[in-house]
């Protein structure tokens, strides 16, 4: 490119020069480093109006990547012409990469061109959202703004403060404004001194009163933007409020006194006593909240982890754990255990009577039950004596049956204990077991075997295929990881005694187990040597399946010894599926045969498919000793396999 002529050109205001528009056309493909020395001549032509719009529209064309005051002023004023708009539009694309408040030109400019194209650029992702929710206010945008809202796309430039003033106008529709929370809920963290707030001083005396009688005279009249930001909560929201919501720890009492105002108003709603439940779990005590409110707040101390003092911990377990039956509600009790983590059932213990709990622990829903012993417990002393509080033996339930439930349903970092429980084979005869899937089936599989070691097969094998159980995933998932983990010896000697222990029925069930493993599953030296052991069995039918199992030996045939001395031979002078046939057969060393090989045969995928066929004809179902390369290619076969590894030759480029 002619650098000086186009500057020259450009200083002298030479605009006329036939030689410039190529030239311009020349510097816009060049990279930012070679076009920035050019940045004041091109200003300069871009926001001259005598010049031509072609020049003026190379200009910015070439000024793209600029960001400077005169290039952001230039391209602003380019907006008001249409022929000019769509470049300087892209020229403060790249200004608004790291200044997005110069993205305001194009959303506020008075043409609707240009601002629709500034819209379409931004939801391309070439140009930075940041202002584009202000453009609800233009009636041609306004609903697919409200829809990217709903989305969560967009998000306000001026935070929280200006996203409460759009909702309080009516500008955004609730669920927009719910939309753009939802996504973006660190708008709420540090929002509290942009606000027009109650004190937090204010809202925690009014709390103080909530327990008897609340008291809204101390905050009727009060502003506070919170009382705004509630309205575009839903009632009932699909997702957890607090998963927005606890971003805004900051200003808890505020947002518990403004749940009590809109509850005063509208009644209790799910949304606003999940808000009670995560900044103030003390208004729970509350008598105009009843028992359905109190499961309401409940449900979210299960599922998010909420910690208050211990202080309110006992009051409320006395206030609201027992229904009005007197009985216990643990659904409602383990809920109120969470907001304090410190050895959980000592504090379930001194609230109720041991004969209330195991009660709660024999009729309650399987799942609360679950729930409870799922509890943080440092070294499971709590956890072990509330289970021992369930009778080993009860047609309601037993210790078994809820060990059951916590391996089907419960967290799978408590399966050392359940695998450790003193009923864990009444346990693995429940019913519940059999639906185990296979992903958790492994995870207790692993577990069980880390726990009990060669004990896995008699403690979870033996009990699965009395009951019946044998073909349930968990069987076949603990039988690979026993093969997999434990020493040959200790496998095989756990699988001969458990078909010892087994009836004859039972053996059925264990032989429909091993036929649903799929084939490779089990280690391959455990399986031989079993098939072995078993091969010396009295019983004709044990001694038949280890027959079939058992891979028939190599043998070195007079065949074999006529086939030495082809890795010597002259090769062929190009590649041959009979050469290659008969070289893999042979019985050369395999450094000879590896080095032959690469000369006689090709890469080429027509070429080995052949090969494999013709391999398959003359040596696969024999058992033949061949070169280590011959049986590596007859892989597929046990014989050739075992033969292959038997060498130990494995660090040969062709195996």
């Amino acid at each position: 490119m002619q650098d000086l002529l186009l500057f020259a050109l450009l200083a002298d205001r030479d605009f006329d020069d036939e030689r410039v528009p190529a030239l311009l056309d020349e510097l816009g493909k060049e990279t930012l480093r070679d076009r920035t020395p050019f940045f004041g001549a091109l200003v300069a032509l871009a926001e001259d109006e005598r010049a031509s719009v072609e020049l003026r529209r190379r200009a910015l064309i070439a000024l793209r990547g600029a960001t400077g005051l005169l290039t952001i002023e230039t391209a602003a004023a380019c907006l008001d012409n249409p022929a000019l708009a769509d470049d300087a539009i892209r020229v403060l694309v790249h200004v608004a990469k790291s200044e997005a408040a110069r993205w305001a030109h194009v959303v506020f400019h008075e043409r609707a061109e240009v601002r629709a194209l500034g819209l379409e650029l931004s939801r391309a992702g070439e140009a930075p959202r940041d202002w584009d929710l202000l453009l609800v206010a233009d009636p041609a945008h306004k609903d697919g703004i409200l829809a990217d809202a709903e989305k969560g796309t967009l998000q306000p430039p001026g935070g929280l403060a200006l996203l409460i003033d759009l909702a309080r106008s009516k500008m955004l529709t609730a669920a927009a404004a719910w939309g753009v929370l939802r996504a973006k809920p660190a708008l709420l963290a540090g929002s509290q001194d942009k606000l027009r707030l109650r004190t937090a001083a204010l809202a925690n005396r009014f709390l103080s009163t909530v327990n008897t009688e609340p008291d809204f005279s101390m905050i009727d009249g009060v502003v506070d933007e919170l009382d705004d930001l509630l309205r575009v909560i839903p009632d009932d929201p699909p997702e957890p409020t607090e998963k927005t919501m606890h971003s805004a720890a900051t200003m808890s009492s505020q947002l518990a006194a403004s749940a009590w105002l809109d509850i005063r108003a509208r009644g209790t709603t799910p949304s606003r006593l999940h808000l009670l439940a995560l900044f103030h779990p003390a208004s729970f005590l509350s008598p105009k909240l009843d028992r359905a409110d109190v499961r309401t707040g409940a449900a979210l101390w299960h599922r998010w982890n909420v910690h208050y003092q211990s202080a309110v911990v006992e009051p409320l377990l006395a206030a609201r754990a027992l229904r009005e039956n007197g009985g216990l509600d643990l659904y409602v009790a383990t809920g109120i255990i969470r907001l304090c983590d410190k050895k959980p059932f000592h504090r379930l213990v001194d609230a109720v009577t041991p004969e209330l709990l195991t009660m709660a622990l024999i009729e309650e829903p399987i799942e609360d039950v679950v729930a409870l012993l799922s509890l943080h417990d440092e070294n499971d002393e709590g956890r072990t004596s509330t289970l021992g509080l369930v009778p080993a033996v009860d047609e309601r339930r037993t210790r078994g049956a809820i060990l059951a439930a916590m391996v089907v349903k419960g967290p799978t970092h408590l399966f050392p204990f359940i695998a450790g429980n003193t009923q864990f084979r009444a346990a693995m005869q429940d019913p519940q077991i059999r639906s185990l899937d296979a992903e958790r089936s492994a995870a207790f599989a692993h577990a069980v075997m880390a726990t009990c070691g060669s004990d896995v097969i008699p403690r979870v094998l033996d009990e699965l295929c009395s009951v019946g159980a044998a073909s349930c995933t968990l069987a076949r998932v603990t039988l690979i990881e026993a093969s997999l983990s434990l020493e040959t010896d200790a496998f095989v000697d756990g699988m001969l005694a458990l078909e010892q222990r087994l009836l004859p029925e039972e053996r059925g069930r264990l032989a429909m187990l091993l036929s649903t493993v799929e084939p490779g599953a089990l280690a391959l030296g455990k399986e031989l040597a079993r098939a072995a052991r078993r091969a010396q069995h009295a019983d004709e039918r044990l001694v038949g399946w280890a027959a079939e199992r058992t891979p028939a030996p190599i043998a070195t045939t007079s065949s074999a010894r006529q086939r030495q001395g082809v890795a010597y031979k002259s090769p062929p002078s190009a590649p041959s599926v009979e050469a290659c046939v008969l070289l893999l057969g042979s019985m050369d060393p395999a450094g000879a045969t590896d080095e032959a090989f690469a000369k006689v045969s090709s890469e080429s995928p027509a070429f080995l498919e052949e090969l494999d066929r013709a391999m398959v004809r003359a040596y696969g179902p024999t058992s033949e000793l061949l070169s280590p390369l011959g049986h590596a290619l007859l892989w597929r076969w046990d014989t050739h396999a075992l033969a292959h590894f038997d060498t130990g030759l494995e660090d040969h480029p062709s195996l």
